[in-house]
């Protein structure tokens, strides 16, 4: 296990970024499965030009997202349009899903990443999915490569989307948005 320490002055520590961390875990992977309380247009606009560039490479990158808390608190509609995008993005390539947590607000923040089909590393901590571009708070978050460890994270977001999710794009649109973003990105 390592730890991920953002780098806002004036604690700055040697540690990697989730940012640096998570970069490097993509390279390696081919597959990524996430699960963030929150999310950004931003974040989302840029997780959908990552896989494409590596779709366009030929060296295509699988990613299932879970966005943990806002089908109960709501989205902004740049959010909501950004979402969508890459749902529909990954479903036309058969890259994977966005999904919703219906059944209750997850607050969590899961980042497994697998090669071959069999997890490598896992990032768990309070970094939203907003960090993998920019920290505007400070964070921490643990590296896990352990087996025992990636096996129980796994599993965790295996029965998330298993039992308390839904695919955003068989959901109803949202009949309104938030107006202000006043939620954690």
């Amino acid at each position: 296990m390592s730890f991920l320490f953002s780098k806002i002055q004036p604690l700055i520590y040697d540690n990697e970024s989730f940012a640096d961390a998570f970069e490097t875990l993509l390279l390696s992977s081919d597959r990524i499965k996430i699960a963030s309380g929150y999310i950004s247009e931003e974040s989302l606009m840029e997780l959908k030009s990552v896989l494409d560039f590596y779709r366009d490479e030929n060296k295509k990158k699988f990613c299932d997202l879970t966005i943990g808390m806002h089908y109960r608190e709501g989205f902004t509609r740049p959010q909501y349009e950004a979402a969508i995008s890459l749902g529909e993005f990954l479903e036309e390539y058969g890259l994977g899903s966005v999904r919703v947590c219906t059944a209750f607000k997850f607050h969590g923040k899961v980042y497994s990443f697998y090669k071959d089909n069999a997890p490598i590393a896992s990032i768990m901590g309070s970094s939203n999915l907003s960090n993998m571009i920019e920290s505007k708070q400070w964070e921490v978050d643990c590296v896990f490569t352990d087996n025992t460890k990636l096996n129980e994270l796994n599993g965790l977001l295996d029965d998330l989307n298993d039992k308390a999710t839904k695919k955003l794009l068989e959901l109803p649109a949202p009949e309104k948005f938030l107006e202000n973003q006043d939620l954690l990105q």
